[in-house]
C-alpha cells in the first residue's frame, strides 16, 4: 500500500478532535 498523503492525515487529525471534544461535552454522571 502507499502511504497517506499528508491532507488525508490532517483530515483523520480533524475527526479524531471532533470525536474527541464530543465525547467531552457529553455530561458524565460519575460519582
Amino acid at each position: 500500500g502507499h502511504l497517506p498523503s499528508m491532507q488525508q492525515l490532517v483530515q483523520i487529525l480533524d475527526n479524531e478532535m471532533k470525536l474527541n471534544v464530543h465525547m467531552d461535552s457529553i455530561p458524565h454522571h460519575r460519582s
